[in-house]
């Protein structure tokens, strides 16, 4: 059942990932390497958003993550920026 609590836990989550991407974006100096770069991203991205939700999801089924209380919110962020983070850092290994 989704609640307000997963809804803003979600929420959260993908502020971590856009955080990230902005990050990605405008600091980094890399370049667009065309249609595969942009795939990948997309990739990353759906990747990221699916593993926030199901880590809000499962944050009310699991009783000792409810202990957390307001540092849950925190987690959620964090799981977000260094999904997006590792898994960009992973699918784009080969590409220098």
């Amino acid at each position: 059942m989704i609640n307000n609590t997963t809804i803003f836990l979600a929420t959260i989550g993908v502020l971590g990932i856009l955080l990230q991407v902005i990050f990605r974006k405008f600091i980094s100096d890399k370049n667009i390497h065309g249609r595969k770069f942009i795939r990948r991203n997309l990739l990353v991205l759906a990747i990221s958003v699916v593993t926030v939700v199901a880590a809000s999801l499962l944050s009310n089924s699991i009783s000792s993550l409810q202990l957390a209380g307001r540092w849950l919110a925190f987690g959620t962020f964090t799981i977000g920026y260094m999904t997006y983070s590792l898994l960009s850092k992973f699918m784009h290994a080969g590409d220098n």
